[in-house]
């Protein structure tokens, strides 16, 4: 859920690697994301969010941001150790 300030946090980018949104942190500790544009196909996320950030955002609410938001980030997560 969407508080009064709010932080961006992580790149979301498309297949061309081009910032599409911004994944944002409030102080509620929810999660919301940040569109640029009409493109909301993202397929990568940077950096990856760190699964405490993922839990406690649960924690608030849970929702189809956060399901993508943790998709994203455990992919590119298994990317990085490769």
């Amino acid at each position: 859920m969407p508080g009064t300030n709010g932080t961006s946090i992580a790149k979301l980018k498309n297949a061309d690697g081009k910032t599409i949104g911004w994944a944002v942190l409030w102080e509620t500790s929810g999660l919301a994301v940040l569109w640029l544009g009409d493109d909301y196909d993202p397929v990568e996320i940077d950096p990856p969010l760190d699964l405490n950030t993922l839990e406690t955002a649960k924690s608030v609410c849970t929702d189809s941001v956060i399901e993508l938001l943790e998709m994203l980030s455990a992919a590119q997560s298994a990317r990085l150790k490769e």
